[in-house]
């Protein structure tokens, strides 16, 4: 018995090898802090920008506001249309001196099935410098837009695909600073959800070198993969119980956000070995909060809790 396959074979280290340069000298102008990207990889690409901030970019050409001074390292990752990867990383030093504002955000599952898809995108803009943030605008990939809420909630997707998220940030003095991430939804048959990233052609590909795999994700997490856990007394004055099911083997963080998307608290928790962690966080305000839970090898339920004194 005989089986023949074709196999393609590509130069993975040739016509797509990813390279780009950047200029950051400092001007006489408003948005100092604004770094502009000239991408110099060959070829026709799907690119993947990660400025060494938490934010992001999938364009090709990317201006990106830093959050603060000091050195920063920028990852170019480009995927070619048949899947060879090839990364560049460079070190950018942003000087003291300059502002603006620094658009940067992120969400609990990146990769969602079509028929339970809910997705959150927290809001962690920041601006550099004496000024603020006074307007943001959100668009979503499948031609809606919201420009009234800092933090979204609950957004839903009517058709499965890969999407474009955007985040643009506007400061007072007219500067503005983009972030983008993409998004999968995926259609029957589906099983779950995953937090990492897949590239604008579905292939899931992956450059989470957490991941281990070669930078391929296989399978979908299953949302019964997310650790359950309680949080007690809910609603609370600021002080409460998170108790997991099984003792903790890894350090976790801790991260409470307000409805606005801003950041109230966070925290590294080590203490392994125990299922218990006892809060206090003494500054809330009455209100409506989120909590998250995120290590390297788990994921965990986002929870919501109320503050009342």
């Amino acid at each position: 018995d005989t089986i023949v396959l074709p196999v393609i074979v590509t130069n993975a280290n040739g016509l797509n090898k990813a390279n780009f340069t950047y200029n950051n000298g400092l001007c006489n102008c408003r948005c100092q802090n604004l770094v502009r990207f000239k991408n110099l990889t060959p070829g026709t690409n799907t690119y993947l920008w990660s400025f060494g901030d938490g934010a992001s970019s999938v364009l090709p050409n990317p201006s990106k506001g830093f959050p603060g001074s000091g050195y920063y390292q920028v990852t170019l990752t480009a995927v070619d249309s048949v899947g060879c990867m090839s990364t560049i990383t460079k070190t950018v030093e942003i000087d003291p001196s300059v502002s603006g504002p620094s658009a940067s955000f992120n969400t609990d599952y990146q990769v969602q099935c079509l028929a339970t898809n809910n997705f959150n995108f927290y809001n962690t803009s920041s601006y550099m410098g004496q000024g603020w943030i006074n307007k943001y605008y959100w668009y979503f990939g499948d031609g809606t837009m919201d420009s009234s809420n800092t933090f979204i909630f609950n957004k839903k997707y009517a058709n499965a695909g890969n999407y474009i998220v955007t985040l643009i940030a506007v400061g007072a003095e007219g500067c503005r600073d983009t972030m983008s991430m993409y998004i999968q939804v995926r259609a029957i048959p589906c099983s779950g959800v995953s937090k990492f990233v897949n590239l604008q052609d579905g292939s899931n590909w992956n450059i989470d070198p957490k991941l281990g795999d070669g930078g391929i994700l296989n399978t979908i997490k299953t949302i019964e993969d997310a650790i359950q856990y309680s949080l007690y007394p809910n609603p609370n004055m600021g002080n409460f119980c998170i108790q997991f099911k099984e003792i903790m083997h890894e350090p976790i963080t801790i991260t409470v956000v307000d409805v606005l998307g801003k950041q109230v608290y966070q925290k590294t928790h080590n203490q392994t070995g125990s299922s218990l962690i006892n809060l206090e966080i003494d500054n809330l305000s009455d209100g409506t909060y989120m909590l998250l839970i995120n290590s390297d090898s788990h994921q965990y339920k986002d929870q919501k809790f109320i503050v009342i004194h």
